[in-house]
């Protein structure tokens, strides 16, 4: 059986917001691995690749940096709930949002 294609979430955005909240609290990115028992290199794949944490680190890290999920997955369904909420009579003509991967389809509301 052929595995069913499975869109990569893009966590570039995730790993940039860490390393702002990190950088900002004057961490080194040494004392949070030791912490977080993770390797630095770890950490910096994450902050600057996007590397996809595991699901226990990406929790501790925004425990840890109070950072919100919801402001890196559910952004695009806001403004789009926003957008229809503002022009109902649009709602047929926007295909649905891709929250996935670089931004490679974009949609135009004509």
């Amino acid at each position: 059986m052929a595995k069913r294609p499975v869109p990569k979430y893009d966590f570039k955005a995730f790993g940039a917001a860490i390393k702002a909240a990190r950088t900002g609290r004057k961490e080194s990115r040494k004392k949070v691995s030791d912490e977080m028992f993770i390797s630095p290199r770890y950490l910096a794949n994450i902050e600057n690749k996007g590397q996809h944490p595991s699901l226990q680190i990406f929790f501790e890290l925004m425990l840890r940096y109070n950072i919100s999920v919801d402001q890196f997955h559910f952004v695009c369904m806001i403004n789009l709930n926003s957008i229809l909420a503002t022009f109902p009579e649009w709602g047929q003509k926007v295909p649905p949002l891709s929250l996935f991967g670089g931004g490679e389809k974009r949609y135009h509301i004509s």
